[in-house]
Parts: C-alpha cells; sequence; structure tokens
C-alpha cells in the first residue's frame, strides 16, 4: 500500500488545482454529470447510472476510502475556480496506475485535461 495523503492537492498554476474528492463536492459533481449525462456516456458506462445526488455520494465515499488504503487516487479538476471534472488513478497495483479523466464540454479545447494527467 502507498502512502498517497502527501498527494490529497496538486496545482499546476495558473489555472488548474486538483483535489482528492470531498463529500462536499457531492452536489457539484452531481450537477455537472447531469449536464454532460448523454454526451459522458458515449464513452464511459456509468453516467446513465448516476440518478440521484446519493449516488455521486456513495462514489465519493468509496473513492475516498481507495486513496487511503493506497488503491487510487480520484481528483476533482478545478479550472479557475470551477469544477471542470474528475481526473486519477483509477487503480494503483505497485508502480502500475490507469488513468482515467471526464472533462465537461465547457473546458474541453483549453489544455484542461493535459494539464490535469500532467499533474498527476
Amino acid at each position: 500500500m502507498k502512502q498517497l495523503s502527501k498527494y490529497i492537492e496538486l496545482y499546476r498554476p495558473p489555472h488548474l488545482h486538483l483535489r482528492i474528492q470531498d463529500e462536499a463536492d457531492a452536489p457539484d459533481i452531481f450537477t455537472l454529470v447531469q449536464s454532460e449525462q448523454q454526451r459522458l456516456s458515449q464513452t464511459l458506462p456509468w453516467p446513465m447510472s448516476v440518478r440521484h445526488q446519493n449516488d455521486t455520494l456513495n462514489t465519493i465515499k468509496q473513492n475516498r476510502q481507495l486513496f487511503a488504503q493506497g488503491t487510487s487516487a480520484v481528483y476533482v479538476i478545478r479550472w479557475d475556480g470551477k469544477i471542470a471534472g474528475i481526473v486519477g488513478f483509477n487503480t494503483i497495483d505497485g508502480d502500475e496506475a490507469v488513468i482515467g479523466y471526464w472533462i465537461a464540454s465547457a473546458f474541453e479545447g483549453k489544455s484542461v485535461a493535459y494539464n490535469a494527467v500532467s499533474a498527476l
């Protein structure tokens, strides 16, 4: 198990701030997923299963537990202070990790995904 606590926040000035998801983020992330649901469903298997704010809250709680165990690190992407999406190491196994991300359509074409993945 890796000790990840020193990586709770990552920055890439001047625009990018990544922070491990917090339960307080659930309403804003839920609203963003709902507004992007059709588009996200074209490439991701889970958006249509997010029906209630509690679905998002439960996912955040699970992600935080996995972060504490050192097996995952899922961050909220903030670009100029606004939530732009999610990025993270979906799984961490030894020295290998699987990166995943999604970006709201309003933030496409601004190098948000590039900067977020680079910050990891």
